[in-house]
């Protein structure tokens, strides 16, 4: 087995219970943010950019 990778699943990937509407959980390796309003992708737009922009080349 590999320690270092058992060591990484051991973090847990999101705290319990969910945040308040309209707040971002994007400190982790996944993200979650749940806007206020019926089925719409436009409201998450800018966090989601802002999350997955550390995993882009910025050179």
């Amino acid at each position: 087995m590999n320690s270092k990778l058992d060591d990484h699943y051991k973090v847990p990937i999101a705290p319990p219970g969910f945040p308040e509407l309209g707040a971002a959980m994007t400190d982790g390796e996944v993200a979650f943010r749940q806007h206020a309003g019926g089925h719409s992708t436009g409201p998450n737009w800018s966090t989601w950019i802002a999350w997955a922009s550390r995993y882009w080349d910025h050179n």
